[in-house]
């Protein structure tokens, strides 16, 4: 948990310094949980990853169907929640890696 709050700081400040504004972070709800809460000039949901060792398999593909369901789901309420209507929303993924960030936007759709 400790090595994943590390990333999305990175994350974090990698959103900032691009202009964007945080809304949210680490939002739990039945369905799942949002990392991160951004916009700009869309609502912006950020799956943060990150890993400190190479693996076989990239790390952007880890983010399966289940997962980005569950992300959907958990955008859905956060949006009900507050009363969010008329927004276009976008599904990002950060990943962070060797302190290096790769930016994938509208990594999936809803």
């Amino acid at each position: 948990r400790h090595i994943g709050q590390s990333f999305e700081k990175i994350a974090i400040h990698y959103l900032v310094s691009q202009q964007y504004e945080i809304i949210n972070q680490n939002f739990y709800c039945r369905y799942g949980e949002i990392d991160i809460i951004a916009k700009k000039k869309t609502l912006n949901n950020y799956r943060g990853k990150g890993e400190q060792k190479p693996q076989q398999i990239p790390i952007e593909y880890k983010i399966g169907y289940r997962k980005q369901r569950r992300i959907i789901k958990s955008t859905q309420f956060f949006l009900h929640k507050y009363q969010i209507t008329n927004v276009y929303i976008q599904f990002d993924v950060i990943i962070v890696k060797n302190n290096r960030i790769k930016h994938l936007k509208n990594a999936f759709l809803s």
